[in-house]
């Protein structure tokens, strides 16, 4: 363990977001700055802190449980938690931000890999690879209060991977706003006709289901900020997919590669390709790509290649954060316009600790809590 620095501290400015907060402990709608990085190693069952301005640790690692995978951070402002999906103990961490402490382990289901929350911050989904389940759990009772099957009867090949939830700017009124999508990453189609399958979940109820044909491994998405659209990525097809959640109509938008992430702001969804080390950024007025960029630092002469998989982006849509697979890598795009990534990537230290490893499974940025 790295030794507390005082003097390390005591130069840190304190990282504190207005955006977003109230004093009073009340929340307030809107998107809150992100000035934290919250990176999750799975061989080390710690979730590292980063600071998005110095792009250095804050603080020690925060324990989380076995094999940490897939998170989410609660979007209220009186809420301070990041709760992460333990992949080798079938458990959901609600891990305090502020405290840096993981308050409570709740049961999901075998092999919890992806993590969501509803934009009131009141419930959770986690898709449970290992038995095929989804679990809803509730924040406040801190507990599961339903897990969702899929028979094979009715849900062809149905093996749920991501889940999706709308974001904290969907509006109120929108009737769609609490649903949840499950993205399945089973062929529900066959050799000559594949097809992808997502459920929607409306509460503790089950939904429609969105059929994608020639879908090959649906795998990751994001809800776009008006809330109409779905956006999955294809570890199968070099394919972004957008679907209407209003008609179930989807498109493919073109790649250079199969997609793996895909992270949402405004009007831009940017998404990345480990296959061949570049992420790319789409305009979804027009559904067309930018030119994509390496995710190698200039600075890198190891040749290796750098293959960018979970993705976030500030609050801005001015830099996209990407963990690298395999490599105990984190990098992030600095100043990004639009769909045009105008530096090239950076390398960011996560760990303070000489020589420590952890693959980063997972990103999310939040706002500062110290």
């Amino acid at each position: 363990m790295r030794v507390f620095n005082t003097l390390k501290w005591a130069a840190m400015p304190l990282v504190v977001s207005l955006a977003g907060c109230s004093f009073l402990g009340g929340a307030i709608e809107g998107t809150p700055a992100t000035l934290l990085a919250y990176i999750s190693m799975q061989s080390l069952d710690q979730v590292s802190v980063v600071s998005l301005i110095q792009r250095t640790p804050v603080g020690e690692a925060i324990p989380a449980g076995s094999a940490p995978a897939n998170m989410a951070i609660n979007p209220r402002s009186d809420r301070e938690y990041l709760y992460v999906a333990n992949h080798s103990t079938n458990t959901v961490s609600f891990l305090n931000v502020r405290t840096r402490q993981k308050e409570v382990a709740v049961a999901s289901g075998d092999r919890p890999w992806d993590v969501a929350i509803t934009p009131d911050g009141l419930s959770l989904f986690v898709t449970n690879t290992g038995e095929k389940t989804v679990a809803y759990i509730d924040v406040e009772s801190r507990s599961r209060i339903k897990s969702f099957s899929f028979e094979p009867s009715a849900y062809k090949n149905f093996m749920p991977r991501g889940v999706v939830t709308h974001s904290i700017n969907t509006k109120k009124d929108n009737a769609r706003r609490n649903e949840a999508y499950v993205i399945s990453e089973g062929n529900s189609g066959d050799v000559s006709a594949p097809a992808g399958q997502i459920v929607v979940l409306k509460g503790q109820q089950t939904g429609n289901t969105i059929t994608i044909n020639t879908a090959v491994k649906l795998w990751k998405g994001a809800v776009n900020e008006d809330g109409s659209r779905l956006l999955v990525t294809d570890r199968g097809r070099a394919v972004l997919w957008s679907v209407d959640l209003t008609s179930g109509a989807a498109i493919p938008i073109a790649l250079e590669a199969p997609s793996w992430d895909v992270a949402v702001h405004k009007n831009v969804a940017f998404v990345s390709m480990p296959d061949i080390g570049k992420v790319v950024a789409i305009n979804l007025t027009t559904n067309t790509a930018g030119q994509p960029a390496l995710a190698t630092p200039d600075n890198d002469r190891s040749g290796k290649l750098r293959q960018p998989q979970a993705l976030a982006v500030n609050s801005t849509g001015t830099e996209l954060w990407a963990a690298l697979a395999g490599s105990n890598e984190v990098v992030v795009f600095p100043n990004v316009q639009e769909t045009s990534f105008t530096a090239a990537a950076r390398m960011v230290t996560y760990s303070y600790t000489p020589g420590q490893t952890g693959a980063p499974e997972d990103i999310v940025l939040g706002r500062g809590v110290q």
